[in-house]
């Protein structure tokens, strides 16, 4: 059972990643693209991942943020790291390529912008940021 799930999840990882780099090379960050959510390898993130997305074990909702919260301290592409500072241009535009990449690594996901357009007021995002990353997905109000 777990060594389905951490398959499963390790193949999700993988096919991820493929697309988030096809869209840093087009962005011109092919280097943020190849090193893209690298610590999704580690054997904790790999586990835990795969525990909580692909078995029927009861779902720990607080550790699953703790989780989270890891990820994203490695992961400066994710605006929950920069508690509303601007981030680097190089880091939002690999979060446009993230949001564009969820659009294709799983069946039934919303596109980048539909992603956008329904979670932004979630995004905690310095005004410079969100103007980058609203143009690069091709945001229009």
């Amino acid at each position: 059972m777990i060594l389905k799930a951490l398959l499963k999840n390790f193949i999700y990882v993988l096919k991820h990643k493929f697309y988030v780099l096809r869209e840093c090379y087009k962005a011109g960050i092919t280097w943020l693209g190849i090193i893209h959510d690298w610590d999704k390898f580690m054997p904790l993130l790999m586990y835990s991942y795969a525990i909580y997305y692909y078995t029927d074990q009861q779902k720990d909702d607080k550790l699953m943020d703790e989780i989270f919260k890891l990820h994203y301290q490695c992961s400066p592409h994710h605006w929950e790291l920069w508690n509303g500072d601007e981030m680097p241009i190089e880091y939002v535009k690999e979060m446009g390529c993230d949001l564009n990449a969820m659009g294709y690594s799983y069946p039934g996901a919303l596109s980048g912008i539909d992603y956008y357009k329904l979670h932004k007021d979630e995004f905690v995002l310095h005004p410079k940021s969100r103007k980058i990353l609203e143009d690069y997905l091709g945001y229009v109000l």
